[in-house]
């Protein structure tokens, strides 16, 4: 759906409202904002650069008030470390439902580029060097996260 350009304001207004409605229309679609960075809408918006940008102007102090309170009621997250944990997250939910299991092979790449099987393998290691807070520990298993990669494959 194209958002319709409103006379009288600037373009960059203009592209911000196109942005956080296709953000909102992504969070409605997927459960999360956490847009991957080569995200093109199927209108042709890139919504992972726009998001990225977006992060960027906010870290710098260059994003006004108002436009920070709309992209925190859309869901934006501001945090890149928590953003990218929140990807593989909602990965390895799809990667459940998909195959019944969440033995990830560390080889397995998502259709949008994400390195799953290595972005689990991460979180075994954090959990074992004891650098995984309790709450993700409890994310991940409620995900299907298989803590023993040599476990036998067992459906969900």
């Amino acid at each position: 759906m194209a958002i319709p350009r409103v006379p009288g304001r600037p373009p960059d207004e203009n592209a911000f409202r196109r942005g956080l409605h296709h953000l909102r229309a992504y969070t409605a679609a997927h459960g999360h904002s956490s847009v991957p960075a080569r995200h093109v809408t199927d209108d042709g918006f890139n919504l992972g650069t726009w998001v990225k940008t977006q992060r960027a102007k906010h870290k710098k102090g260059n994003l006004s008030e108002e436009r920070t309170t709309a992209l925190t009621s859309a869901g934006m997250v501001w945090d890149g470390v928590e953003v990218y944990f929140q990807t593989g997250l909602a990965h390895l939910r799809d990667y459940v439902v998909q195959t019944g299991h969440g033995r990830v092979h560390w080889l397995y790449v998502a259709d949008d580029g994400f390195n799953l099987g290595e972005w689990v393998i991460s979180r075994r290691v954090d959990r074992r060097k004891g650098t995984l807070s309790p709450v993700r520990i409890a994310e991940l298993t409620s995900a299907g996260m298989v803590w023993d990669g040599r476990a036998k494959v067992r459906p969900a």
